[in-house]
């Protein structure tokens, strides 16, 4: 098999809209092989939205009182055809609309029962061959602004995790803002293993 012949492993990203799904990992115990494994995405402990994705919705006609009621849903965790209904029949503009759809604030996140708690990961640990570090505010005291690291770190630790965590931002692309809160990320880190 050429991927064991060059030292190759395939791992799959399990990010939004992808669920922690044990099928994966009965998958790869069916085919006894060391050679795939996944690479879940911090993302998927999102539970609140983007500052910026806000200003933005406003800036592209999207109305604050509209903005406020999908974000204030979505973190109360009320599923998405529930918020859509209600802002058509609120009157929503299209951009409005796509926020409160599938391919708007569900799509990057999770919601409802399907928002993932950092146990969830425990199952997979012996699968992870590393993980994706997103993350997109930084904020002063070294907190994301977006994502639960404080709950996952310790999960992670707990249960043996020992691998990557890469970091991956994809906030604000100004060169010095970007040193700031990549900075600010293994800080934060840092911190959290301390702790765990």
């Amino acid at each position: 098999m050429a991927v064991k012949k060059f030292d190759v492993t395939f791992s799959a990203e399990i990010y939004s809209p992808e669920r922690l799904s044990s099928e994966f990992l009965e998958y790869i115990d069916k085919k006894k092989t060391k050679r795939i494994g996944v690479c879940p995405d911090m993302g998927i402990f999102q539970d609140r939205i983007r500052r910026s994705t806000v200003d933005n919705l406003i800036a592209q006609g999207a109305r604050q009182n509209i903005v406020d009621f999908i974000v204030k849903n979505f973190e109360e965790n009320v599923p998405q055809e529930k918020i859509l209904a209600e802002v058509e029949k609120m009157g929503g503009n299209p951009v409005e609309l796509r926020f409160a759809g599938p391919s708007g604030i569900y799509h990057g996140s999770y919601n409802n029962a399907n928002r993932k708690k950092p146990e969830e990961l425990v199952k997979f640990i012996p699968y992870i061959t590393h993980m994706h570090g997103k993350f997109w505010e930084m904020t002063e005291d070294l907190k994301e602004y977006n994502i639960t690291y404080d709950k996952v770190i310790p999960v992670l630790v707990k249960n043996g995790y020992d691998g990557f965590i890469c970091s991956e931002y994809e906030g604000n692309r100004d060169v010095y803002q970007a040193q700031i809160q990549l900075r600010r990320q293994h800080c934060m880190i840092r911190q959290l293993l301390a702790k765990a």
